[in-house]
């Protein structure tokens, strides 16, 4: 796929960033979609959306799809403008906290004699009893993980929803195929995600989600080694 080097000599506006494969600075000829990360650290626009994916998802960044170059710089620029509102209403908080600081800490002084005298009749801190420490909260449990196909029912269609780790742990096998078919129970991939049929998702590879694309028109379904490469796959579909 064609791609845009910028110049060695160029000079960036703003802080540089890293950019990925497929990033460019001027219309790509024969291109007519292309994704913007509006922010983070692969802030620009791009043309595939195979690269720039499993980055937002990963980053958790902002984008947008666009069908034409001129939405793709619009939307880059009102993202800029978006940020420059932030910093200046995040400035402003700070001047009046401030400010409010300031009126507090002259009031205080102003005050300090009464609270001497007033100090007097109260009991000291080392005659007061001090109060009891809040009970510490509980730990988070860890994040729950997809559960094992060998685990459920043959029969039992289980919609999957895959965590960020399996997301993560998917990418090589998104990036790289799935490489050559297990042998399990089912005689095939332990997963399969359904773009097109009765019900769309992830799956255990049973007889029931199979039977989700038999006799569908048009369907679309693809079995899978990790349930983080099947939701890949299937957020491009």
């Amino acid at each position: 796929m064609t791609s845009f080097t910028p110049p060695s000599d160029a000079q960036p506006s703003a802080p540089s960033v890293e950019k990925l494969p497929t990033y460019t600075e001027t219309p790509v000829p024969g291109f007519f979609t292309y994704f913007v990360i509006l922010d983070g650290k692969y802030r620009g626009i791009y043309t595939d959306w195979a690269v720039v994916g499993p980055a937002v998802r990963l980053l958790k960044a902002s984008h947008r799809k666009v069908t034409s170059w001129s939405a793709a710089v619009e939307a880059l620029n009102n993202a800029d403008v978006a940020i420059a509102m932030v910093t200046n209403q995040m400035a402003s908080v700070s001047i009046n906290d401030a400010a409010q600081t300031s009126a507090a800490s002259q009031a205080h002084v102003s005050t300090g004699a009464a609270a001497t005298t007033s100090s007097r009749e109260l009991p000291t801190a080392s005659m007061r009893t001090p109060a009891p420490a809040a009970p510490a909260a509980p730990p988070a449990p860890p994040p729950s993980r997809s559960p094992s196909p060998s685990s459920l029912p043959t029969g039992e269609l289980v919609a999957l929803v895959a965590t960020d780790e399996e997301i993560e742990e998917g990418m090589e096998e998104h990036v790289q195929g799935r490489g050559s078919r297990p042998r399990n129970s089912h005689g095939g991939w332990p997963y399969l995600a359904v773009a097109r049929g009765r019900k769309r998702g992830i799956f255990p590879n049973t007889p029931a989600a199979i039977s989700l694309t038999v006799g569908y028109p048009g369907q679309l379904a693809r079995g899978f080694r990790t349930i983080g490469g099947a939701h890949l796959w299937l957020e491009e579909h």
